[in-house]
């Protein structure tokens, strides 16, 4: 698994890197030697620097390769990520290993894990750039732009082993970290209670990581008052002290081109004063190499760990000295790092449950989102999913436990399961932004409020704003003890501007209003999927933006009553680029024969009621993601789809192209947007991905359809069923990943329909 932990912090800590080359082998010689007459103790000091405090890792491996025993510990921010691990019981290399396993971006986020999010609410998932919180009619402050959730499930998953020890001094290693009081500025020492929410202040950088809420005060980033708190360990007993530092001193100005540079540096302002004063009171000061990366160069960890493992070798021979003069003249045993880890019960007991900070839900509505018994044992895995769970269940901003042991007695695994809930405010304010070839610029907004109509009740509007304008009004009702249940009452508009086409040439557009007005009702079978049944109201209105005949352009106004089943289930690991999982969905829409008020042709007006039969339409849609290893990412999509008794609109087939901006729309990779209208179809896509640098990457797309009439062709008349077209396309793809507002550019080419571009960026409506 990934370390959430050390991205996070490291997004916010920056830190320091120097060397006192002055010092070597002689000089931990040297102080040893003055204090024989009893046996000194030995202090490691790791400062904070994001990223850059991968490379500690280093320098603990070669701690552990000489085998040398420590007696105290002390970090800030990853510093402090890094040494409570240490100070746990991890060795070096297990720290890298974990370190190396984390999906960083993952852990950053302080949203709900897409693939816990409820069925019904993945729609709207990460589709917003910024949610602003309202409370009393005014934007709710908030001490970082991250909540992060993930991270914090991390830091239980990591330092589960310890949860019984409530006194860092009582580790395998003792350990304090630095945290900076919001209110007052100055340092606050955490040297007991929960390890998760001590390392957890420690790097809540002010305005990126939101502060910890610690007796009557916040907590921040230690790094703003002391990023190398070496004072701190010979506080603690330390006569000789190791210090590592990552702090290179202030940016130049030149240098500083982001606002995230600019915030680290006016938190380095003290730090720069006081770097000297705690360097001097070291007896080894190591400073990797590392001042060319910044606290967010995650993309750069193995690069990092390089460093730190080359800085570590060149001071092994200090470290087995020190190691092999404390076991000779005192008696220090040799270091074991592989057995530093104390036992521990695999398994807790949740024998209580408390719950502080509600205010809007209850007790109950969480303890049943979380699913958990009283009585019952669980293991750490099984927390942190049922947390996540809860989380994603909307009603929550920030949600956190502590394992509080009900006895102190080894054996004894009861504990206490303490949450700490922030909820979200009962309204809230969203804005988010796309462009794409078809809808180009849209500004879109939402606003959403819980318990409007019922206390389990959520209300919700959208708007896109563009040429192509959007609107959807929605109130959810849930019911049942676990709100499996729900009832929901929508209204929707679209306008989009149409092209039609002959072949590869745009013939004219229609302009395509629609109003849809649907109540149903849906049963939540699973986390992952969901049933619903509609009864609704459709109505269209197209006209055309052209005076000439154009044979079989209709015309007017079409409106029709209909019931809907779908059926839905979605375990993708993310929205965009998903690198695992599945999504299938079954639809089956049948209308009352439709009233079509309109001319048959452009020129020739009057209102017609044709005679018409109802239509209907089965749709399956099925989607597979594979991912065999870090760099690719394989998907297989088949699509079927069958009408009977539709006429030749828009609404009624299903619309071929690049984006899927209606209900029967299919995406086919070589077709302009809505460039083909089919009755009946079956068709299948395979892509491959392949991921560059992070996010950046380059997909492959090949598909293949296969056209027929509509089914009343085959069935009331009679004829033979057989295709009447097959299409093939292709495409490539080039984008970036950049979580609420992906980009990639596509460039398709299909043998009838020749080459079509698009551009796509954000999230569709």
């Amino acid at each position: 698994m990934r370390i959430s932990i050390l991205l996070i912090f490291s997004l916010f800590s920056f830190a320091t890197l120097c060397m006192s080359q002055e010092r070597n082998a002689d000089v931990a010689s040297a102080k040893a030697d003055s204090i024989h007459k009893k046996r000194p103790k030995i202090g490691l000091v790791l400062s904070g620097g994001g990223a850059k405090g991968l490379a500690h890792c280093g320098i603990l491996a070669a701690i552990d390769s000489a085998r040398l025993n420590l007696d105290y510990i002390t970090g800030t921010s990853m510093g402090a990520i890094v040494g409570a691990m240490y100070a746990s019981g991890y060795s070096g290399h297990q720290i890298e290993d974990i370190a190396k396993t984390m999906d960083w971006l993952e852990v950053m986020r302080g949203a709900d894990r897409y693939q816990d999010v409820s069925i019904e609410r993945k729609d709207d998932y990460s589709s917003f750039m910024l949610e602003l919180p309202i409370e009393n009619r005014r934007i709710k402050p908030f001490t970082g732009i991250l909540e992060p959730q993930g991270l914090m499930l991390k830091f239980h998953e990591v330092f589960y082993p310890i949860y019984k020890t409530r006194n860092f001094a009582q580790l395998d290693i003792p350990f304090r970290c630095i945290a900076t009081d919001i209110g007052s500025g100055e340092a606050v020492v955490l040297k007991e209670g929960s390890m998760p929410y001590a390392v957890r202040s420690s790097m809540a950088i002010p305005g990126v990581v939101s502060a910890v809420d610690y007796k009557n005060t916040k907590l921040v980033d230690g790094g703003i008052v002391r990023n190398f708190p070496v004072r701190d360990v010979r506080e603690m007993g330390a006569d000789f002290v190791i210090g590592v530092n990552l702090f290179s001193g202030l940016t130049d100005t030149k240098d500083m081109t982001t606002m995230l540079d600019v915030m680290m540096q006016t938190m380095n302002f003290r730090d720069a004063v006081d770097l000297q004063n705690e360097k001097s009171i070291c007896d080894v000061v190591i400073e990797p190499e590392v001042s060319q990366f910044s606290a967010a160069s995650f993309d750069d960890v193995d690069s990092i760990f390089a460093i730190g493992k080359r800085k570590g070798d060149e001071f092994y021979p200090i470290f087995k000295q020190l190691a092999d003069y404390m076991h000779d003249t005192y008696g220090v045993p040799y270091s074991e790092p592989l057995k530093r880890m104390k036992p521990y019960s695999k398994k807790v007991k949740i024998d209580e449950f408390e719950v502080d900070g509600l205010r809007y839900t209850t007790k109950q509505l969480l303890w049943q989102n979380l699913d958990l018994d009283l009585g019952h044992s669980y293991d750490i895995n099984e927390i942190n999913k049922a947390f996540s769970r809860a989380f994603s269940s909307g009603y929550y901003s920030n949600l956190n436990y502590d394992l509080v042991p009900l006895s102190s007695e080894p054996a004894d695994n009861r504990v206490s399961l303490h949450c700490i809930v922030d909820e979200r405010p009962l309204s809230l304010l969203k804005v988010g932004f796309a462009y794409n070839n078809f809808t180009s610029a849209a500004i879109i907004l939402g606003y959403e409020r819980k318990n409007m109509t019922s206390k389990r009740s959520t209300s919700s509007i959208k708007l896109s704003l563009s040429e192509s304008f959007r609107l959807r009004a929605l109130n959810r009702n849930y019911f049942g003890e676990l709100h499996n249940y729900y009832v929901d009452e929508t209204f929707q508009f679209n306008h989009f501007y149409v092209p039609l086409y002959n072949g590869s040439q745009k013939g004219f557009s229609y302009s395509y209003k629609h109003i849809r007005a649907a109540v149903s009702g849906g049963i939540i079978t699973s986390q992952r999927s969901d049933a619903q049944l509609f009864l609704g109201y459709d109505a269209y209105r197209l006209d055309t933006d052209v005076n000439g005949g154009y044979p079989n352009a209709m015309t007017g106004l079409v409106n029709n009553f209909f019931v809907e089943f779908l059926h839905r289930k979605n375990t993708l690991d993310r929205p965009y680029l998903p690198q695992t999982g599945r999504r299938m969905t079954h639809d089956i829409y049948i209308s009352t024969p439709p009233r079509y008020h309109h001319a048959d042709y452009v020129n020739q007006t009057g209102d017609v009621d044709d005679k018409s039969k109802m239509v209907a339409r089965y749709t399956f849609w099925g989607e597979i993601y594979q991912q065999p290893n870090s760099k690719f990412i394989l998907n297989e999509t088949v699509g079927i789809g069958a009408t009977y008794g539709s006429r030749t609109f828009l609404h009624q087939n299903y619309v071929g192209g690049a984006y899927a901006f209606l209900p029967s729309h299919f995406t086919f990779y070589g077709l302009d947007v809505a460039q083909k209208n089919i009755p009946t179809l079956a068709m299948a896509r395979f892509s491959t991905t392949y991921k560059f640098v992070g996010e950046l990457y380059l997909s492959a797309h090949m598909n293949a359809a296969v056209t027929f009439r509509n089914l009343d062709y085959y069935i009331e008349e009679g004829n033979v069923f057989k295709p009447e077209k097959v299409i093939v396309g292709g495409a490539l793809t080039a984008g970036y990943n950049l979580s609420v507002l992906p980009v990639d550019f596509t460039l398709a080419y299909s043998p009838d329909y020749k080459f079509n571009v698009f551009v796509n960026i954000g999230f569709l409506f």
